[in-house]
């Protein structure tokens, strides 16, 4: 009885060794080559030297990046903006000439008025503003300059500056009326 255990012991690891020599040449590949048969006429070299291949971990478990399912991560360029918050005086005006000056049409920095231009005497031309209580994420550019008595530095206010919102009537600039807020400044 013990000779037949060893026996069926011995075709085991004989089966065991056999399986991993096929494993072995079928992971690599004979080359033939003539520069590399000049000291050896068989000469033995990985595919994995051809194929590089990433391993992952998931959780407890080794995923090859060949693997069925193993799912490539994407990159998605994710566009950070930088937002500097001040507290502001937040007024409306409209292009009338005893609002603006002679020309109520034409901004202080020479472009026509339009919707979504903001005067702001603290902030450069060009500056991109958000006033989210007010409204959300619509996006304001500074082109226009308020009296020069709006401008810094200021004194007893506890706030960064005055903002004025541009708006096509003056009914629609009384409607915001006079508000304390904070603006997002877009870097």
């Amino acid at each position: 009885m013990s000779n037949q255990i060893k026996s069926s012991d011995e075709s085991w690891l004989s089966t065991l060794f056999f399986s991993i020599t096929v494993s072995f040449l079928l992971l690599t590949s004979i080359s033939f080559s003539e520069e590399e048969n000049k000291n050896s006429p068989l000469s033995i070299s990985s595919t994995s030297k051809e194929v590089e291949k990433e391993h992952i971990y998931e959780g407890n478990t080794l995923l090859a990046s060949s693997s069925p399912i193993y799912k490539k991560p994407q990159t998605v360029a994710v566009k950070e903006e930088s937002v500097e918050k001040k507290w502001v005086e937040i007024t409306g005006y409209s292009s009338t000439e005893c609002q603006t000056n002679s020309e109520p049409f034409i901004t202080a920095s020479g472009e026509r008025v339009r919707d979504g231009i903001v005067a702001a005497n603290f902030l450069e031309f060009g500056t991109e503003i958000r006033v989210p209580d007010i409204y959300g994420d619509k996006t304001f550019i500074v082109k226009d300059r308020m009296n020069r008595r709006y401008s810094p530095p200021y004194e007893d206010v506890w706030h960064d500056g005055y903002v004025d919102v541009w708006f096509e009537t003056r009914a629609e600039a009384r409607e915001l009326g006079r508000k304390t807020t904070h603006i997002e400044i877009i870097k």
